[in-house]
């Protein structure tokens, strides 16, 4: 074989290589606007009830950047902020009744009440949630894809007063809810709280993976349970979209199979020539 010849495979195999993209498999992770609170604004959230923005001046440091997502279930007594978060009229118990119905319509529902109710009662039989506060925002993400964010329960029941009292903070994806913390399974580690609330958990991190790629609904709620008198708050910080591991395209995949293919013959055609 001429060298003219072997230049020629040579520049086919080059060429080859140039047009499948076979070493384009690094991990990118979704991308999504505003998931760490730091425009100082709910920018790309929706938001019901009782919901700010906060920095370290509320009382606790922001695990990222300057601000952190409060939500709390404190308002006047007898408000109608359940009707913010859940869809259909209140329960009629302390005052919250046929009065206050229909009065905040139209600005968005986030959860409907059914899917609390089920919900709750999974975690704790015959709940009553009498009002909270929630925020969603839509992200796009891979499969594989990490999510990871800090959250702090804050509180000012107790358990031990004679009303059920069981306040409750979840996040969702889609459709699914994920209890973060109840406060009969988190009451016997709670610290001194340096804010409004007598006590909190402090940050916590929470890990999810996404099993499918696509666009996903993340929400984040607290929940007053039973009574409209001791509130309950979340903080929720440092969101993220860390990447998993890639898939290649079935187009990088036929890219690399072509390449060893040329890779292959090119070999055989330099021992034939060696050959001879």
């Amino acid at each position: 074989m001429s060298n003219m010849t072997i230049n020629s495979h040579m520049k086919t195999l080059l060429g080859a290589i140039a047009f499948f993209p076979i070493l384009s498999l690094t991990p990118t992770a979704a991308t999504a606007a505003n998931l760490g609170f730091e425009n100082n604004n709910f920018d790309n959230w929706q938001t019901s009830a009782n919901t700010s923005i906060v920095d370290s001046s509320f009382g606790v440091t922001p695990t990222e950047g300057n601000y952190q997502a409060l939500l709390s279930t404190a308002g006047e007594d007898n408000s109608p902020v359940f009707e913010l978060v859940f869809q259909g009229p209140p329960p009629p118990i302390f005052g919250i009744g046929d009065s206050l119905q229909g009065q905040n319509q139209g600005q968005g529902f986030l959860f409907s009440q059914s899917q609390i109710t089920d919900f709750g009662n999974s975690l704790s039989p015959q709940s009553t949630y009498t009002q909270g506060s929630a925020i969603k925002t839509n992200i796009t993400v891979n499969a594989g894809d990490t999510l990871k964010f800090d959250y702090n329960f804050l509180t000012n029941e107790h358990s031990s007063l004679p009303i059920s009292n069981n306040d409750l903070a979840f996040f969702s994806i889609n459709e699914q809810l994920f209890e973060l913390a109840m406060l009969s399974s988190v009451e016997s580690s709670l610290l001194p709280s340096s804010t409004s609330f007598s006590r909190e958990t402090g940050y916590q991190q929470y890990t999810y993976t996404f099993t499918k790629s696509g666009n996903v609904t993340l929400g984040f709620a607290i929940l007053d349970e039973e009574d409209v008198h001791g509130d309950s708050g979340l903080l929720v910080d440092n969101i993220r979209i860390e990447p998993g591991v890639s898939v290649p395209e079935p187009l990088t995949i036929l890219g690399a199979i072509t390449a060893i293919g040329f890779g292959t013959c090119f070999k055989k055609s330099i021992f034939s020539h060696n050959k001879n």
